[in-house]
């Protein structure tokens, strides 16, 4: 790029010297052809320059999401409900109003905030779904008291 200017600069001097218009319009065509390759390189860089303004944007708003995600991750530890059966709860510590409420631990692998909900509960314990992935979440530790039930049943009380 530096020398096409050059060489523009040269041809545009060495033209007001020339008295032969033959050889002035040969160097009036040279130089033309070099202000065009100019204009062209001009054009190129503009949009080298663009591009990387796209990308430099694009790149700040996934450090931006990254670090917002990061921020939010903070506010969650890994909590083991009943064994072997994991989710991220909500940090007590944090002062929020937020209520208690837990994470599908998988979403939550994948920089995803996705609250479980309960879908059923049963003798055997507490369903909770995930709507983003549709993992489900069983809760056996607050089974019901199959006794109580038992009981009821032989009373007749059904």
């Amino acid at each position: 790029m530096i020398a096409g200017i050059k060489t523009a600069i040269d041809l545009a001097t060495s033209i007001k010297n020339i008295t032969d218009d033959i050889e002035l319009k040969a160097k009036t065509s040279e130089l033309y052809n070099s202000i065009i390759s100019l204009q062209n390189g001009i054009m190129s860089m503009q949009a080298e320059n663009h591009s990387l303004l796209q990308e430099n944007h694009s790149m700040s708003k996934k450090l931006m999401e990254i670090e917002t995600w990061e921020n939010e991750k903070s506010k969650y530890s890994l909590l083991e409900i009943c064994s072997q059966v994991f989710v991220y709860a909500r940090n007590q510590t944090d002062g929020s109003t937020e209520p208690s409420h837990w994470l599908c631990a998988k979403c939550y692998n994948q920089g995803i905030k996705s609250i479980l909900q309960l879908k059923n509960q049963s003798v055997s314990g507490y369903y909770y779904i995930c709507h983003s992935c549709n993992s489900e979440i069983r809760d056996y530790s607050k089974k019901k008291d199959m006794d109580i039930i038992v009981r009821r049943n032989q009373r007749g009380a059904w």
